[in-house]
């Protein structure tokens, strides 16, 4: 559980200022690292900023720290989760004469969508939460996983003077702690939501004009803070056919499993089951992650 946080807006201290309070608010997603990021100012001053509260998992040493810059696209990512089927994604990439400096999952990533741009968003298996920065295009990618497993709260600004347009971060508290949204309003549509449901159905959260991102969706936001689009990168795939004893096909051919079996996820993972647990008992709930 890493928490990530990240402002488009004026590269300017009361910015920084809020960026900083969004990530002391997460302090107890990451106790093993912190890292902050900010991209070249464009005629205005505006670009993005990054902020990582980091959980070391797989690549424990300092090649793993985020936010992490990719030397050879220039692309920048800011990551929350694990990416089950990396090793497989780290062997293609070398087939086509990448390597890397870092063991982890993030590098994987995050020179694949340098690459192959929103089409790698689509290979991934795991549980996610991203936001990456084509420094090129000058356009930011906010992803989440196709389950919805990891959380990513978003807020954009109505108010053309103010200097900032979009903030998001993993926990809606980061968000309120920042100072930018100014008093917190009750959602009536997310409390009516609440009586009917039992719980508040996304994307709607409990404060009005902050949303989540859908599950399997990813945004993509110009340097203004523009939303440019949005979509769906993955669907519940569709009934196999069933073999004469009742079983599906892809029970007897693991080719047609999904990618992200157990066997995979354990391989992910270069270090003892107990370990893992113990860093993540009592650390991630269901609504918190």
């Amino acid at each position: 559980m890493c928490g990530i946080s990240g402002i488009i807006g004026r590269l300017d201290e009361n910015n920084r200022a809020a960026l900083a309070r969004m990530s002391k608010a997460m302090i107890h997603r990451g106790p093993d690292g912190h890292g902050s990021w900010a991209s070249t100012p464009d005629a205005r001053g505006w670009g993005v900023m990054l902020d990582h509260r980091r959980l070391s998992i797989l690549d424990l040493s300092s090649a793993g720290a985020q936010p992490m810059v990719d030397d050879t696209t220039g692309h920048v990512i800011s990551f929350n989760g694990e990416i089950y089927n990396y090793v497989a994604l780290r062997k293609r990439l070398e087939s086509e004469g990448q390597s890397f400096r870092s063991s982890g999952d993030t590098a994987v990533m995050l020179r694949a969508l340098g690459l192959h741009g929103l089409e790698a968003v689509g290979w991934l298996r795991g549980m996610f939460a991203f936001a990456s920065w084509d420094p090129q295009q000058r356009r930011l990618l906010l992803a989440r996983d196709q389950l919805g497993i990891k959380p990513l709260y978003i807020a954009q600004s109505s108010n053309p003077n103010t200097t900032w347009s979009l903030i998001f971060a993993s926990e809606l508290r980061a968000l309120l702690a920042s100072g930018l949204l100014g008093t917190p309003r009750l959602d009536p549509q997310a409390v009516a939501s609440n009586v009917w449901n039992g719980f508040v159905v996304g994307p709607c959260t409990a404060v009005q004009g902050v949303e989540l991102l859908a599950p399997g969706h990813y945004a993509e936001f110009d340097g203004t803070g523009r939303r440019i689009s949005e979509r769906d990168f993955w669907r519940i795939p569709g009934e196999v056919a069933k073999t004469d004893n009742g079983r599906s096909d892809a029970c007897l051919d693991p080719r047609r499993r999904d990618e992200a079996s157990p066997r995979q996820r354990c391989a992910a993972r270069r270090f003892p089951v107990g370990r893992h647990r113990f860093l993540r008992d009592g650390k991630s709930r269901a609504t918190d992650r």
